[in-house]
């Protein structure tokens, strides 16, 4: 696991470079594509949104998949291109059509959205009774 990990920091490093990205870039990169990703696969409002992004088997899925298409890139860039041109290369590599995430992971993801409805309701609930004049 270890070797795997530092492969994965090596890839990542790589990549960053090669972008002249900084760390915070090539992660707000990952999460924004990561969301455009469950926009595209689930119709559902911001507030929705907002709570399946918190499902940590969802994050540790999109890495995966993520630094396995940067292995990819690495392997199939051409040096000679403009940062620019790698850059357009690389979001289309990481745009991800066709490959879903494991059943379980979309229960869990589930799971935290009806949490996060019940949690708003009783809320609202809270709000309402509160505001009931006696």
């Amino acid at each position: 696991m270890k070797v795997l990990k530092m492969i994965i920091a090596a890839n990542s490093q790589q990549v960053r470079r090669l972008l002249n990205w900084s760390e915070l870039q090539y992660s707000d990169y990952i999460a924004k594509k990561g969301i455009e990703y469950l926009k595209s696969i689930i119709d559902a409002d911001d507030w929705a949104l907002e709570q399946l992004t918190k499902s940590g088997q969802f994050w540790k899925w999109w890495r995966n998949h993520w630094y396995q298409r940067d292995q990819v890139f690495l392997v199939k860039r051409k040096p000679a291109h403009s940062v620019s041109a790698l850059l357009v290369d690389y979001d289309y590599l990481h745009t991800v059509a066709g490959v879903y995430p494991y059943a379980d992971i979309m229960e869990q993801a589930y799971g935290l959205l009806m949490e996060g409805i019940n949690k708003k309701a009783v809320k609202d609930e809270t709000k309402t009774k509160g505001n009931v004049c006696t």
